[in-house]
């Protein structure tokens, strides 16, 4: 990542992101109860392929985002 935002490129590479694992019921019900519609709106645990091509330069510049930040915290009291 601090290569990428070094250069302001995207490295060139065809990324495979697994399917998410599977979660025991309690966690399951627990998300479930806390975000209750999410499930029927992003229902898709596909294996994804992402190919980013050669030079592809990135559109706006980097910066830290604290909702990244706050998200973290959310699913780690969760």
């Amino acid at each position: 990542m601090a290569r990428m935002v070094r250069s302001d490129r995207y490295p060139e590479r065809t990324h495979t992101l697994p399917p998410m694992p599977d979660v025991c019921q309690e966690l399951l019900a627990r998300y479930q109860n806390t975000l209750k519609d999410r499930l029927e709106v992003l229902p898709a645990n596909d294996e994804e392929t992402i190919h980013i091509p050669r030079k592809s330069k990135r559109v706006e510049m980097f910066r830290h985002q604290l909702r990244c930040d706050a998200e973290s915290v959310f699913w780690c009291l969760l």
